[in-house]
């Protein structure tokens, strides 16, 4: 296929998984069959007709690997077609970084017809996720909802240029607030230049109520060539977003109290179309923002968020890998500890699923090889999965070409009553990254096993320097905030009888090691925008005169992946929101405050081992292993660094 950017590298028909697994369909699918498992494509080699359940073999495209696996969990993949769209895919750039139009018509379609098979029927499915069908579908949004309140000011987006910015794109709400006359908001975007689309980035700002649920499509935007910075000002009146969101004020009720009643909070969310990722025309890639606050942003309270709030919150699991939130006067714990926590700054939570190995200083050699040679090889790298493989980066974008020095300053009480328990209190610089002023403070927590598998709740928040070490233990004994995440991890860390659990054993708290640590670390890009990271670490620390060194790598994951896996085969709306999740219909609903932190019952839970993006690194983690180590790698468990080495030391 010719397009203006050369020949596309992508073919004229596509596949996409259906929604409905082919379970025990008789007659069963045929060798050859094209079908999805999990997140894996897959062929299908044979089957095993029967009941209650029928078993395919499969041979996964991604290994070459042959799996007996029930039908249930067998997915269909047909062809789709779409018909007179030339693809505009430049073939120097990535498959996964280009939108879809039609550069031979001189007016921009709104739509495209897909056409792909159901249950062996054919449908057709007209997607309206061009640049001009989003704005026509937002138009029509907005003479439907809004005809009686008018049209929220949305400012002309304002472009410019950052060329050093070499980070993920991403979304920051520069400001935002509530008054008498309703919400206001300035966001700003920045698009990484070296990754933006052909022809052109195509982003979408949603106003969402809840979680992936759309409020309002506020404004869709294609920075013209030579720009990837956006600024965009917007301000929606109380009586607006109770028309949004079908909030009928009652009699002497303000609209103000009317919609606050329902919802305390919005998210703003900024998504990047792509027709990379699937053969729905121009689908969700990746987001900024929400009302998970990806990227630490998006969350915006239109009334006070108050206790009450948060405990009725936590009646809801959390599947979230990452939980943050900018520390302002709206947070109690930063209210309680403003002396002690940098105001602007993300006290943050994180479920982190880390697989960490020890490994001798002749393995660890021979990894940063293989790694290396895996960074330099396309065809390796497909052979993995692997979209996209980067080392991390300086301040200004640039990659890595060393392993960074880390300093690990770890703090303990006399007689290591944490570093016993495997409970990790540190303070960690990075001189490359790190600003004036900054204090990172970390918690590593406690763990929940999934057989071989585990998960591990930390906290991490940014201290003032020069603070009290009596702030310092008043914040960590701290149970009065219940939004003090940071407490509650290292609590619940500690077990219900610990005597740290009293204010008074941490009266000689300190500085007990230093670890400096060599870290070479890449990034691994998984279809769906899922990042697997890696890391290998030569870690030393002396005391005295005794010195201890230990070799490790670990696994991670980093960036989570987008969970709706199926955006191709979901049925277009005929509203704005079609692209972004669902436009609240019919009766309004009460809707929880939106946690920025974990609980420790978060981390004690099952589902969190089956999410698409953890099996996804669980799948990579164990492929690599074997190309680093062999087919059956004989790996020591890692873990902790910090207590490995002062068991070596005798510490404890």
């Amino acid at each position: 296929m010719t397009t203006p950017y050369g020949k596309s590298s992508r073919p004229a028909a596509a596949e996409i998984p259906t929604d409905q697994a082919v379970g025990n369909a008789y007659p069963p699918l045929k060798a050859g069959s094209l079908v999805r498992v999990g997140t894996q494509n897959a062929v299908v080699e044979g089957s095993e007709p029967g009941f209650p359940k029928t078993y395919y073999k499969v041979r996964y495209d991604s290994n070459k690997q042959s799996a007996r696996v029930p039908g249930t969990e067998v997915f269909r993949r047909d062809p789709v077609e779409i018909p007179g769209v030339a693809t505009p895919m430049p073939p120097s750039r990535d498959a996964m970084h280009y939108v879809f139009f039609d550069p031979g018509d001189i007016k921009e379609p709104d739509s495209f017809l897909i056409k792909f098979q159901v249950n062996g029927g054919p449908v057709e499915q007209k997607v309206k996720k061009t640049r001009k069908g989003l704005l026509e579908m937002r138009a029509d949004d907005h003479t439907r909802e809004l005809k009686s309140v008018g049209e929220p000011k949305v400012s002309e987006p304002k472009y410019g240029l950052d060329a050093t910015f070499g980070k993920l794109a991403q979304m920051r709400v520069a400001e935002a607030g509530y008054d008498d006359e309703g919400l206001h908001f300035t966001i700003k975007i920045w698009c990484n230049a070296e990754h933006m689309a052909k022809p052109y980035d195509l982003m979408v700002v949603y106003l969402d109520s809840a979680m992936d649920t759309v409020l309002d499509t506020v404004a869709i935007i294609s920075p013209p060539e030579g720009h990837n910075t956006v600024e965009l000002e917007a301000t929606y009146t109380w009586a607006q977003l109770c028309a949004l969101y079908h909030v009928t004020p009652e009699h002497g009720q303000s609209p103000r109290a009317a919609l606050t009643s329902y919802l305390p909070q919005v998210g703003i969310r900024v998504v990047w179309m792509d027709a990379g990722t699937t053969a729905s025309a121009n689908s969700i890639n990746h987001y900024s923002g929400g009302m998970d606050a990806k990227h630490g942003t998006g969350v915006v309270p239109i009334r006070t968020i108050t206790i009450e709030d948060l405990k009725e919150s936590e009646t809801v699991r959390k599947l979230k890998w990452n939980a943050a939130e900018p520390l302002r006067d709206h947070r109690p714990v930063y209210r309680a500890f403003s002396d002690l926590l940098q105001p602007g700054k993300e006290l943050a939570t994180t479920l982190e699923a880390e697989s960490e190995f020890q490994v001798s200083a002749e393995q660890y050699a021979k990894v940063l090889s293989l790694m290396a040679e895996l960074r330099r090889s396309g065809d390796l790298q497909k052979k993995f999965g692997i979209v996209k493989m980067e080392r991390d980066k300086k301040p200004d974008g640039k990659e890595n070409d060393g392993p960074v020095v880390c300093h690990d300053f770890y703090y303990d009480v006399p007689g290591y009553s944490l570093l016993k328990r495997k409970i990790v209190l540190r303070r960690r610089s990075v001189p490359a990254n790190d600003g004036a002023g900054v204090f990172l403070f970390a918690c590593k927590g406690a763990s929940f096993a999934d057989s071989s598998e585990k998960i591990r709740l930390a906290t991490q928040c940014h201290l003032i320097p020069g603070h009290k070490i009596e702030r310092l233990i008043a914040f960590l004994t701290d149970t009065t905030n219940i939004d003090n995440a940071f407490a509650r991890v290292l609590r619940d860390a500690l077990g219900k009888e610990h005597p740290l659990l009293d204010p008074a054993g941490w009266a000689k708290l300190g500085q007990v090691m230093t670890v400096v640590s060599r870290r070479t670390k890449y990034s691994l890009e998984l279809p769906y925008a899922t990042t697997v990271e890696f890391s290998a670490d030569e870690a030393e620390v002396t005391i005295d005169t005794r010195t201890a060194k230990v070799y490790s790598i670990e696994f991670g994951v980093g960036h989570p992946g987008l969970q709706v896996l199926n955006t191709a085969t979901t049925t277009a709306s005929t509203t704005g929101s079609s692209s972004g999740g669902g436009t609240p219909k019919g009766k309004p609903t009460r809707v929880l405050v939106e946690r920025p932190y974990h609980v420790p019952a978060d981390l004690r839970n099952p589902d969190l081992f089956t999410k698409p993006d953890y099996v996804q690194y669980r799948t990579l983690r164990d492929q690599l292993l074997t190309h680093l180590f062999g087919s059956k790698p004989d790996l020591q468990p890692g873990g902790n660094k910090a207590h490995t080495l002062a068991t070596i030391l005798k510490l404890i």
